[in-house]
């Protein structure tokens, strides 16, 4: 039986949040991915099925 982590996306304007959560994410065996802005975060998502995403609710407008 195989027991995979969840896929988790980060998505932060500031270079250091992202960082900082990816770093604690992965350390506890998530599997983590990051992006910058709300357009990439919406490309990745057509591609890739998350389990959870955190996001940054003060960000600029998407697009």
């Amino acid at each position: 039986m195989t027991n995979t982590m969840p896929n988790l996306l980060v998505v932060d304007d500031e270079l250091s949040m992202r960082e900082m959560l990816e770093v604690m994410l992965t350390s506890e065996g998530y599997n983590v991915e990051c992006a910058e802005d709300g357009s990439k975060a919406i490309r990745m998502l057509e591609k890739k099925k998350y389990d959870l995403i955190i996001c940054d609710i003060r960000m600029g407008p998407v697009g």
